[in-house]
């Protein structure tokens, strides 16, 4: 387990100094989203050893937050962005039905333009999420598991694999009762945890795990659907004469808080089914599949009569 989270901290830590420096192919704004979400699995990687690494956890993930936070402006302008057109894709009507759409768009593009104007300009903030990755990745390669955690033994993994899950759990109800989308949101960034602690852990049981990861990757995109609207709608209606008058914008409130409830509504179903469980018990059974995969090697495909059996 220590050496695994030396080599995966170092792996993601690269990549994302990679995709900080202008060394990778393609728009310098697709490269800071992907180093925002690389600190992000860092900051996973870490929550899932955290109740056994003690006091190096904090400066670790604070770390890396800091990084993604930095980086966060440049992002979010071309999020709200592609936000609107997707929404653009559903809303009614055609001709100068959509006339004020496109007035909305053209607010949205400029503050897109302005975001990588600013990037490409101004390098404070890259280098600043650069040295705070390097810090949280220092803070990561210091982690040291106890020698007395076996190649059996789950203590390593499930103390935070249930902590994830049962910060989920709670998330989900508060959630559901205050129908709050901040809650929404809360809920969303534990929900991708668990997602981030389910690849981590997927080789243990791959034909189990694999789809219970794919359904915690699909809650936390229609939850951060939802979340995107909801910031959208929060934009627009801070300064409407930007995005083409109040009329405009209170057409688009009204058709991305109609999505988004129903997104909610929708997550909320779906997450009850992938919280069904209590967090003890769905740590146990990680644990054990854990246990299982360190004692009898990878999970092997199952032949039939008709298949070649070595």
């Amino acid at each position: 387990m220590q050496a695994a989270v030396h080599r995966i901290a170092g792996e993601q830590s690269d990549k994302a100094l990679r995709d900080l420096s202008g060394e990778r192919e393609g728009d310098v704004e697709a490269a800071v989203h992907d180093a925002r979400k690389r600190c992000k699995k860092l900051r996973g990687l870490l929550r899932l050893v955290r109740p056994v690494i003690g006091e190096l956890y904090a400066p670790g993930n604070r770390a890396f937050r800091d990084a993604a936070r930095r980086l966060g402006p440049y992002r979010d302008a071309h999020a709200l962005l592609e936000t609107f057109d997707r929404l653009g894709a559903v809303a009614p009507g055609r001709g100068r039905d959509r006339e004020p759409l496109a007035a909305v768009r053209d607010g949205l593009a400029a503050d897109a333009e302005r975001a990588s104007t600013a990037l490409r300009d101004g390098d404070d903030d890259l280098e600043d999420a650069a040295h705070g990755i390097e810090a949280g990745v220092e803070r990561a390669r210091r982690v040291r598991i106890d020698a007395a955690v076996g190649p059996l033994d789950a203590s390593a993994v499930r103390p935070g694999l249930k902590k994830t899950y049962k910060r989920g759990h709670k998330a989900r109800r508060t959630a559901a009762d205050s129908a709050s989308p901040e809650d929404f949101h809360e809920w969303r960034k534990r929900c991708k945890y668990t997602w981030y602690h389910l690849r981590l852990v997927g080789h243990a049981a791959p034909w189990v795990l694999g789809p219970l990861a794919d359904g915690f990757h699909a809650l936390s995109n229609t939850l951060g659907d939802a979340h995107d609207l909801h910031v959208l709608s929060e934009r627009l209606g801070a300064e409407p004469q930007r995005y083409g008058g109040s009329d405009a914008v209170d057409r688009v409130h009204v058709l991305a808080g109609g999505v988004r409830l129903r997104l909610e509504h929708a997550a909320l179903r779906g997450g009850a089914v992938l919280y069904a469980e209590p967090p003890g018990r769905f740590a146990d059974r990680l644990a054990r599949y854990w246990q299982t995969f360190r004692s009898d090697g990878v999970e092997p495909p199952l032949p039939e009569l008709d298949d070649s059996i070595d």
